[in-house]
């Protein structure tokens, strides 16, 4: 028996399938209009980047930066009495040159695994370890680009949520893990922002 040819489009209303060509149409020819614009000033932009474009061995020799991204997770696995939770960040050095004498001791790698009592806000002081964790990484990392997730932000943020909720959960030992820690890692994010702020 044949199979019947697929037609993607046969649920949809007729009037749906023609409002939306027409408005294909609409954006072709905005797209092409650009395009001959852009043709018609090709001489001009030409022209005007030709002043500030410099030839490679014009520019002179520059150091090769060193580099490194830093990432962090945790996920929480509720069983019948308890939760376990594992946190964890790692550092992952980008291409060094081989004239770099810079040394970055091991590990560069963080983490933990507890089991806590069940509780809905477990995930938001998981959170702000894992933010910890990777602050601790990024401010030992002695690279000149250290990418990271999110932006500069995002961790005060998750920082600032888990401390709110310290107060309603009752394992020490998860509240400990965020706080024993917590003044060096403000310093440090301090210290990033302000060498941030100075580049």
């Amino acid at each position: 028996m044949e199979k019947e040819e697929a037609h993607p489009f046969e649920e949809l209303p007729e009037a749906l399938v023609e409002e939306m060509l027409k408005q294909s149409n609409a954006i072709g020819d905005s797209l092409f209009q650009n395009f001959q614009e852009l043709q018609n000033k090709r001489k001009e932009l030409r022209a005007f980047l030709g002043h500030d474009i410099k030839k490679d061995r014009e520019l002179g020799h520059s150091e090769i930066p060193t580099t490194c991204g830093v990432d962090g997770s945790y996920t929480i696995e509720r069983l019948l009495s308890t939760d376990i939770i594992a946190i964890a960040a790692v550092a992952v050095e980008g291409l060094i040159p081989p004239s770099e004498k810079r040394y970055w001791p091991k590990p560069r790698h963080l983490s933990t695994i507890l089991p806590v009592v069940h509780h809905d806000e477990t995930g938001s002081i998981a959170s702000g370890i894992m933010f910890e964790y990777e602050l601790q990484l990024i401010s030992k990392a002695p690279h000149d680009v250290i990418f990271l997730d999110g932006s500069l932000t995002t961790p005060l943020i998750r920082l600032n949520q888990a401390i709110e909720k310290v107060e309603v959960l009752t394992d020490n030992r998860l509240n400990s893990e965020l706080l024993d820690s917590l003044q060096a890692i403000l310093s440090s994010y301090k210290e990033i922002c302000i060498c941030i702020a100075g580049q």
